[in-house]
């Protein structure tokens, strides 16, 4: 698989690496995965690294992960996710759009400091 969940414990998020763009059942398996992880912890933070892994879905399909399959999946209205991509990646913002639209509290960010802190002030303290 073209990615890694990991905890990341001093800064209690977790953090979703991924090595090379997704097709839409690994995008979902991460998700499976990275909340499974956060629910044993305690946490609802989630840092994705997408700056290896542009987004190649249609606006359709990210739609359809955006009220569909994401919902399926009993996400935490607490939670927070920051996506981190590359500076000149634009192909993430429609997500970002999507995911705010249909309720989700997500960010994206083009510097990984500026993800950590945000996700930081969002996680148990």
């Amino acid at each position: 698989m073209g990615f890694e969940v990991t905890s990341c414990e001093a800064d209690r998020y977790i953090r979703i690496t991924a090595w090379e763009p997704f097709v839409e059942e690994e995008a979902m398996q991460a998700a499976r995965e990275a909340l499974a992880l956060g629910a044993r912890l305690g946490v609802r933070v989630f840092l994705y690294d997408a700056r290896q892994s542009p987004n190649m879905k249609s606006i359709l399909t990210n739609y359809r992960v955006a009220y569909h399959e994401l919902r399926a999946l009993d996400i935490d209205p607490g939670a927070s996710a920051a996506i981190l991509v590359s500076p000149d990646d634009h192909s993430y913002d429609v997500v970002e759009t999507l995911c705010r639209n249909a309720g989700y509290n997500i960010r994206l960010f083009r510097k990984e400091g500026a993800a950590v802190f945000w996700i930081k002030e969002r996680g148990p303290k």
